[in-house]
């Protein structure tokens, strides 16, 4: 009887020490808990700046916006308006001959200076932000007038033209330098040459 009795005090102090060591289950979560927040506070930290970088814009360094010619199209052709010239009773050769004043210059949406486009373009268009650019050149022309005809001369411009296409930029201080929006096409032109041509007005 002794020997059980020894034997069920000690099971009842190993229990009663099992009970001493062994934390609280409530006190156990809050400590995980705790850490979990605190592991989260510390991650948040580090992460905070590297957030704030990526979602940092181009744009958040004082940028400017600028237009600058991006590209040039090929070279085509275009012809003016026909012009009167004089008139002649047959028979007999009628003549034409006149200096005549034509231009270069720029149509259409401009936001690029002349001096620019003139640099792309190959050609004088005008300078700063004046888009024309007038001289004169010589004219002449005849034909042959059969008898009892009436002939009269008419010329126009044939012009040399060029699609020029202008881009939007932000430009940053400092940083890239991108597009923004469409590109906006204007034409740049250039006298080529005179056309001529008679026609039988006889009977107008």
């Amino acid at each position: 009887m002794r020997i059980m009795f020894l034997t069920s005090k000690m099971l009842s102090n190993s229990g009663q020490q099992g009970v001493n060591h062994r934390m609280p289950q409530s006190k156990f979560y809050v400590s995980v808990l705790t850490k979990v927040i605190t592991g989260v506070a510390s991650l948040a930290t580090v992460l905070s700046p590297l957030v704030a970088n990526a979602d940092a814009s181009p744009q958040d360094s004082n940028p400017t916006y600028e237009w600058h010619v991006s590209s040039v199209g090929p070279s085509f052709t275009s012809a003016g308006p026909w012009n009167n010239g004089p008139v002649g009773w047959g028979p007999g050769i009628l003549q034409f001959s006149q200096s005549i004043s034509v231009s270069n210059g720029v149509t259409g949406q401009i936001y690029v200076s002349a001096t620019e486009i003139s640099g792309s373009v190959g050609w004088n268009v005008g300078t700063g932000y004046t888009y024309s650019v007038s001289y004169t050149e010589s004219a002449s022309y005849q034909v042959s007038v059969p008898s009892g005809r009436k002939y009269q001369i008419q010329w126009r411009n044939d012009n040399v033209c060029k699609n020029v296409y202008q881009q939007e930029y932000v430009v940053n201080h400092p940083g890239p330098t991108y597009p923004v929006g469409s590109p906006v096409t204007c034409i740049a032109y250039r006298w080529n040459n005179f056309e001529y041509r008679h026609v039988d007005v006889t009977n107008t």
